[in-house]
């Protein structure tokens, strides 16, 4: 038995096989291989010796040689071969065909279709690269060199305008893209010379530190200090308070390349530090300037109006009173609900809390979904007066973005647990609901739908990006 296998080991062996691949074809280590040849005289090849050991019989050396001049890699010779790239580069060489450099090669190399990515807004290195099937540095080329600039002359915009739009009135690019109704880069690369290149950022930085400017606090910005080697937008040091801006398309987990634990990770490293973080998006300073002001105010201790709980009257609130008192002062705007209880100061509204079905966790009777005060008003003792009253146990969340949920804490509600962090689909700069997106309902909402991908893969195909946010906290408050 060991003289059969011993003459197996040396036929695959002389037949051209590594040590290790005689070893599979046996069922051995190649230890073992290494001893059998040395016991019955058998020469060992050098490293150099093996590569002209095997030869190139096995592929079509003429076809290599032309796909290779026309144009095709060596990478991706080996891949249709099936074979390594230094038995490629052994073919080509033993034909005496010049070997292109590595500038040759990236000349060589061949563009992505830019028209797709204009009309998609897909302008990630990976993305480059996973859907046009290049390497890292051609989607770096594409997205840095002069051919992007011609390529967004699609965009059917007077760059004279956009100019004088950016430059002399002041408009970044993030509100130019909401008005022209396109992705950042391709107006970045329009811009050019005159493109400032932190004005996406700035532009909403300078915004907010204007508002904080005016309530006359003392605040340090863009430090680096505080949560090395991370940065804080705004930070508050005699308050212990740091506010985040986080431009939407800066911070997806494609363009941006801030993965799923990003912000998480950012709000711990302040929490180690008892630091409270609030983050918001641009989206929600564009859309809500007041609200995130007010909460803002409010975080800092600085509401302008405050009223308690003894002087309001509770009431019950009309669905439709209910519903725009939330999309006014909330930051998430309205949430479908079951029945509102309000709390009036004057006869005005002055906060508001939903309750319904639980959605998601059965073992309360209700859930909270949304309780917010009037904006620039604190109402004391508000909370707990409103769900006094409500026959049973009650669960809600918090978003972590926004805060710690101190105000259930304060009420009796038990922490019970965290949910993973979530996400929100982006395109041009526009956040929305992944509930809309699950997979079952793609194929009516995009215009292209692979089955066999997944949510996520079909998604990125048609230019959308997501964000992370913090997960949630979870609270609940038995009857």
């Amino acid at each position: 038995m060991t003289i059969d296998r011993d003459k197996l080991i040396i036929e695959h062996y002389q037949s051209g096989l590594s040590l290790v691949a005689t070893g599979k074809k046996v069922g051995v280590g190649g230890t073992t291989v290494t001893r059998v040849l040395k016991k019955h005289g058998v020469d060992l090849r050098t490293m150099k010796g093996a590569w002209k050991n095997r030869g190139t019989n096995d592929i079509d050396a003429q076809k290599v040689i032309a796909e290779y001049k026309a144009g095709e890699s060596i990478l991706k010779l080996s891949k249709q071969y099936d074979v390594s790239r230094n038995k490629i580069s052994l073919c080509l060489t033993e034909a005496g065909v010049e070997l292109r450099t590595l500038a040759e090669q990236r000349n060589n190399r061949p563009l992505v279709n830019v028209d797709h990515l204009l009309l998609n807004g897909d302008y990630s290195i990976k993305s480059i690269m996973k859907t046009h099937n290049v390497g890292k540095s051609t989607a770096v080329r594409f997205r840095d060199e002069s051919e992007v600039t011609t390529h967004a002359g699609h965009l059917d915009i007077d760059t004279d305008v956009l100019i004088d739009q950016h430059v002399n009135q002041g408009i970044n690019v993030y509100a130019l893209s909401r008005i022209y109704n396109c992705d950042c880069v391709p107006l970045i690369k329009r811009l050019g010379a005159h493109y400032t290149p932190d004005t996406n950022k700035s532009g909403l930085n300078d915004a907010v530190g204007e508002f904080l400017q005016s309530l006359n606090v003392a605040f340090i910005e863009n430090t680096r200090k505080i949560i090395a080697p991370l940065e804080l937008d705004f930070y508050f040091p005699g308050k212990k308070i740091a506010i985040e801006m986080n431009g939407i398309y800066w911070h997806t987990e494609v363009s941006g390349r801030k993965n799923r634990t990003y912000h998480l990770n950012k709000l711990k490293l302040c929490q180690a530090q008892n630091i409270d973080l609030v983050s918001f998006t641009d989206e929600d300073w564009y859309a809500n300037p007041e609200i995130c002001k007010s909460m803002i105010r409010h975080r800092l201790g600085l509401s302008e109006t405050s009223v308690y709980a003894r002087s309001c009257k509770r009431v019950t609130v009309d669905n439709t009173v209910g519903k725009k008192f939330f999309i006014d002062n909330h930051i998430s705007g309205h949430a479908r609900a079951a029945f509102y209880i309000g709390l009036e100061y004057k006869d005005e509204l002055v906060a508001c809390v939903s309750l319904g079905t639980p959605r998601f966790d059965k073992s309360a009777d209700y859930e909270l979904i949304r309780f917010a005060t009037k904006t620039n008003t604190v109402v004391v003792g508000g909370f707990s007066k409103m769900l006094k009253g409500v026959d049973g146990s009650v669960m809600t969340f918090s978003d972590k973005m926004y805060g710690t949920g101190g105000v259930y804490a304060k009420a009796g509600f038990k922490w019970i647990g965290s949910t993973p962090c979530g996400y929100r689909y982006t395109k041009q700069n526009k956040t929305y609901n992944r509930m809309q997106f699950q997979k079952h309902k793609l194929p009516q909402k995009l215009k292209t739908f692979n089955p066999d991908l997944t949510e996520w893969k079909n998604m990125q195909l048609n230019g959308y990006d997501r964000i992370w946010d913090c997960g949630h906290l979870k609270w609940i408050k038995d009857s």
